[in-house]
Parts: structure tokens; sequence; C-alpha cells
């Protein structure tokens, strides 16, 4: 990776820290320790360590002139790319339709952790940082997370101690092979992103 290039992933990343920041104190300032339940802010709150440890490492590099593998940091990002993506997904294909798109994109902090952070973390992993993870396997990292997200939120839902926090979840409200599938299908995907991103990356690498 050369000197240009890290300094470029470095700006990136100190910059989704900072936006990262803001949206999310305005995110736990408004829904308490009630954050945790939605997958955008747990996804944020990834990608937000993911980029602060990954300009921590490429301050390290620069000084020292270094091109280390930091593996656990590039599985982070891997997980807080593919999780941001989702998060657009899901909010450009059935939040945006069911409420209004400029609630969702522009209003308080979702410009934050609905469209800049997302565009950000994204870009920068598929076209701006060197990865390590290769193959097939290694989608099962984000596929992973959004799975047993999804299998507590959907228990939670069943055992009517939460409702939501997206449609797809309310069980009390749909027939329960329409949550069951739409979660599938969000699965379907994460892998096929997953996969995606890293052939993606390793072209531009």
């Amino acid at each position: 990776m050369s000197k240009r290039r890290k300094v470029i992933a470095l700006i990136i990343n100190l910059l989704v820290v900072l936006l990262e920041t803001i949206g999310l104190t305005m995110c736990f300032y408004k829904y308490g320790l009630e954050s945790f339940r939605y997958y955008t802010i747990d996804s944020n709150i990834i990608a937000f360590i993911a980029s602060f440890a990954y300009s921590i490492a490429m301050v390290i590099d620069l000084i020292y002139e270094q091109d280390k593998n930091h593996h656990i940091i590039n599985v982070l990002k891997y997980l807080g790319a593919t999780a941001l993506f989702i998060t657009a997904i899901v909010v450009l294909t059935i939040l945006g339709p069911m409420s209004s798109y400029k609630a969702v994109l522009l209003e308080d902090a979702m410009i934050y952790v609905h469209v800049l952070c997302p565009i950000l973390t994204i870009i920068s992993y598929m076209f701006v940082e060197k990865q390590t993870l290769r193959g097939y396997k290694v989608a099962f990292f984000p596929l992973s997370y959004t799975f047993v997200y999804g299998i507590i939120i959907l228990i939670l839902n069943i055992k009517k101690e939460m409702v939501g926090p997206y449609p797809f979840f309310e069980v009390s409200n749909h027939n329960i092979f329409f949550c069951a599938g739409s979660c599938i299908a969000i699965l379907v995907v994460t892998y096929l992103f997953s996969v995606f991103i890293n052939i993606l990356n390793k072209k531009n690498s």
C-alpha cells in the first residue's frame, strides 16, 4: 500500500470518526441505552471503532514507514462496511417508502448514520484500503453478526418483550413467515455483498 494511499485512507477514516462521534452522540442523547436495539446504531458503533483503530494503525505505519497486516482491524472494517451497506439497503427500500426519505436520510442524526458514514466507510473499504481478507469464508463474519442480531430481536418480538425496531421484526403486526422470509432475504443480501466488496477490494489493491 503506497504512502499516498495510506494518507488518503487515514483522512477518510478520521473523517468517519468525527462524523460518527457527532451522529452517535445525537442518537444516544435521543434514545439512551435503547440505541443498542437498532442495527443501524450498532453497525455505526462498529464502524466508529474500526475507523478509530485503523487511523491509529495508519499513523504508526506512516511514521515507521511500514506496511503491516492489521488482521483484527481489517475484520472490523469489513464488518462495518458490510453492516452499513445493509443499513443503507433497509433505509432505501423499507424505511424510506414507509415514512419519508427526508426523515430517514436528512433529519437529525440520520444524515450521519444513514448517509455520510455508510458512504465514506464503504467507498474507503472498496477503493482505498488494502485488505488481506480473501475467500468466501470471510463473508461469514458479517453474516454471523447480522444473523445473531436478527435472531435476538426476532425472539424478543415473538415473546412480546419488544416491538420492532424494524417493520419486518413486528410479528404482532405481520405473519411470522413474512418476518422470517424478510430476515432470510437480508442474510442472503449480506452474504452476497460481503463477497462482492472483497472481490472489488482485491481488484483495487
